[in-house]
């Protein structure tokens, strides 16, 4: 997965994951692999973002690629 960039206000930010947006605590169905996992955005952060994985509750944090 790929966190492609972060947007909104510190009140209101938004994630864009693999072309699809994310705010704080939504969740998909996200292509992994030869499998679709179900993930939640936990929090939005300057540069990064906290998902989890549904099935596991494995987190792992997203960065942004430096420029």
């Amino acid at each position: 997965m790929t966190l492609k960039n972060i947007s909104g206000s510190p009140a209101r930010r938004l994630a864009i994951i693999n072309d699809r947006t994310f705010a704080v605590q939504d969740q998909a169905l996200m292509r992994l692999a030869t499998t679709n996992v179900l993930i939640r955005c936990l929090e939005i952060r300057t540069n990064s973002v906290l998902i989890q994985f549904d099935e596991s509750g494995a987190k792992q944090e997203l960065l942004l690629p430096d420029e």
